[in-house]
């Protein structure tokens, strides 16, 4: 498995790995797993999840998709075509080409994204930094590198933008 830079603004999102009451659970690596095998056999994919940023902003901001297993830096990366919001598995119209793959526990969540090119990778956090924008407004705020963020015992790094550091 490669190791790749990916270009532009992403939404870094980090797998749960433990179990939330309320929720269903897939482990860091099964995620990862039945995304890439999904696509070898399908050009997109919907991948519902909760997020604290609004579905306009990653839209606004976001050219792809990060889903980290922050235990081994494995990465499940996908180019994003749109995000949205109040994702329920009994009402998603079974037409739309995005679809979740089979084996994917459905549940209601706060948001989904429509993502093609879907891929592994290994992420490496020295490559690229945190991005802090303003809420109102588009003003940039912060940016620190990742590696930090991550070894950062006050930081909670479940979900971030990221670029390439410069």
């Amino acid at each position: 498995m490669n190791t790749s830079i990916i270009q532009g603004e992403s939404l870094l999102k980090e797998i749960p790995s433990g179990i939330t009451p309320g929720v269903p659970y897939t482990p860091p690596e099964l995620f990862i797993a039945l995304y890439a095998d999904y696509a070898k056999t399908h050009e997109t994919a919907l991948i519902p999840f909760s997020s604290m940023f609004v579905p306009a902003t990653l839209n606004e901001r976001c050219e792809h998709v990060i889903f980290l297993n922050s235990a081994t830096m494995r990465a499940l990366v996908a180019e994003v075509i749109e995000f949205g919001s109040d994702y329920n598995p009994q009402t998603w119209n079974t037409e739309s080409p995005y679809q979740i793959p089979d084996g994917f526990p459905a549940a209601p969540t706060g948001c989904w994204v429509a993502v093609e090119q879907v891929r592994e990778t290994v992420i490496d956090i020295e490559a690229y930094n945190k991005i802090r924008y303003r809420r109102v407004g588009k003003e940039l705020v912060e940016v620190t590198p990742l590696s930090r963020e991550f070894m950062s015992a006050h930081s909670s790094h479940t979900e971030m933008i990221i670029a390439p550091r410069a």
